[in-house]
């Protein structure tokens, strides 16, 4: 018998066609390990709950009031009341759409859910087959995914509703067409990446870091001071970029001043439009803040182990930058000054704010595709180890397995008591209120609540909080009744114990599980 050997066959570890469909199948099997299913119908809660009710209570706004797009609002009136809730932060173009999505198809939590999944899978599946097209590997390729997709934080948000992790997944889709104008040479994959950017960009600015190290390529291959591609520009003729992206660069601040002009004209201090520095803070908050970040936060950015290999690759990839591919480990070392830059930036959100690093995660796959990239290149037996590969995986099989944990105690346990505690029983009260005649416009005080709509978001009802007006003051309630607020909305015995709030619970008129409903009326009647 005579038999043909095949020729070109691809080895096993590279071939797309086949991995696409591995990479699709581990990110159904890894959100599983996740608990994405058991998720997906929750109401919004746990770790910063607040920003999430945030988020949903200006798409629930456009749902009900109309799609006016500039036009943003919550369900929190204001501390004056005289801004009727309207407030604006990020580019509100997820909100717009899910608001859509819910005159279509009605109001369904889980629909936010699954546009900032979608959005945040394809921006990875656009960061496998853009690495897996530059290492020539589809295994090391999924590892450097999966690697980033094991990160607690980005793993909670990306099946929630807080901006930063759609903007990240733009970001990635950016990423993809810009290598594929950096290897095709067509400018439509340019133009392409820039109109991803610019989508990103403007739901949080943060995402563009990839975006300005690649304007920091430009820069030098303009000047002539080098060139990035084996000794030829990745520009060519650069003059005709500097237009789309100075473009961009105006849409971005023309948003911004927009914003921060809407803000102003409606007396809106809800979401911060600015910069919280170190160089503002004293010795004592700083050195708090770092223990805070120390005991805490670390461990939900990722666990100690990928910290530790991340580390020790972006050391290596310092120590051997002139042996590394020139593009690349720029990039990298841009984007690890961002990301520097950032943090001093930010320094006071640190103490709390575990999402405003999301889209500094970005330095995690360039940092691990650079390294990688040498060893191919420079030491082809050690990329091709078999040994190396199987502690790379098992890494993030560790990590994985971390992320899982991590979820459990993010949703069923101790860091989700407040939730449990104060509005568990808020979550399907809505047509409890509006069976008493309450409609959504009727406006209430809700205690307790710190936050600027939790609240107030998960009844759907307009009104003040302990936050946004109230501050335990008899004065501050009569001036909301002044304002038109109707009801009381207890959600926790302990408020019974403050005297100020005494004289405004002789008229209770229902109870809803702990819950209990009063019709206000001035204490000087």
């Amino acid at each position: 018998m005579n038999f043909k050997i095949e020729k070109n066959i691809q080895p096993f570890y590279y071939q797309p066609k086949v991995y696409n469909w591995i990479f699709v199948g581990l990110l159904i099997v890894v959100s599983f390990v996740y608990q994405y299913h058991n998720i997906f119908l929750l109401r919004p809660q746990s770790l910063h709950q607040w920003r999430q009710c945030d988020c949903l209570s200006i798409t629930m706004n456009f749902f009900k009031e109309g799609m006016h797009f500039f036009n943003p609002s919550v369900h929190c009136q204001g501390a004056e009341g005289g801004m009727s809730g309207h407030t604006i932060s990020e580019f509100p173009i997820i909100y717009f759409f899910v608001a859509f999505l819910w005159q279509l198809f009605g109001h369904h939590e889980w629909i936010f859910r699954l546009v900032e999944m979608l959005i945040v899978f394809t921006g990875f599946f656009a960061l496998f087959k853009m690495t897996e097209d530059i290492l020539k590997d589809s295994l090391w390729a999924i590892g450097v995914v999966f690697l980033l997709f094991s990160s607690p934080m980005l793993v909670f948000y990306t099946n929630n509703f807080i901006a930063n992790t759609p903007a990240l997944g733009f970001a990635l889709i950016a990423l993809y067409f810009f290598w594929q104008f950096y290897k095709l040479k067509k400018k439509k994959y340019f133009y392409f990446s820039l109109l991803f950017y610019l989508v990103a960009g403007l739901i949080k600015i943060t995402s563009l870091i990839s975006f300005i190290a690649i304007l920091f390529v430009f820069a030098l291959e303009l000047f002539g001071i080098y060139k990035f591609k084996n000794g030829n520009r990745i520009f060519e003729k650069p003059i005709q970029y500097i237009l789309p992206f100075l473009l961009l660069v105006i849409a971005i601040f023309s948003w911004f001043y927009y914003a921060h002009s809407y803000n102003a004209s409606h007396g809106a201090g809800f979401f911060l439009i600015g910069v919280l520095p170190i160089w503002n803070l004293d010795n004592e908050i700083i050195i708090n803040i770092w223990k805070s970040v120390k005991s805490f936060w670390a461990d939900q950015y990722f666990n100690n182990s990928v910290l530790i290999v991340s580390a020790v690759f972006l050391l290596a990839l310092i120590v051997f930058f002139k042996k590394i591919n020139k593009f690349f480990a720029t990039v990298t070392i841009v984007i690890f000054i961002g990301v520097i830059s950032y943090l001093m930036l930010f320094y006071k959100v640190l103490a709390y704010h575990d999402y405003y690093l999301i889209n500094l995660l970005i330095i995690i796959p360039f940092i691990f595709i650079s390294v990688i990239l040498y060893l191919k290149e420079k030491h082809r037996q050690i990329f091709n180890s078999i040994f190396l590969r199987i502690a790379f995986f098992i890494l993030i099989g560790y990590s994985i397995s971390y992320s899982a944990k991590n979820i459990k105690e993010r949703y069923w346990g101790w860091m989700n008591n407040y939730h449990e505690k104060l509005y568990k029983d808020l979550e399907d009260i809505t047509p409890y209120l509006r069976s008493l005649g309450i409609e959504r416009t009727d406006k209430v005080i809700s205690l307790p609540d710190g936050s600027f709509n939790i609240s107030l978001y998960l009844m759907d009802q307009k009104g003040w909080t302990d936050f946004c007006g109230i501050s335990k003051s008899a004065e501050q309630i009569e001036n909301k009744i002044e304002l038109g607020a109707e009801y009381l909305i207890i959600t926790n015995k302990k408020v019974y114990e403050e005297k100020y709030v005494q004289p405004y619970i002789k008229n209770k008129i229902a109870s809803y599980k702990s819950v209990d409903i009063y019709e206000l009326s001035s204490s000087q009647e």
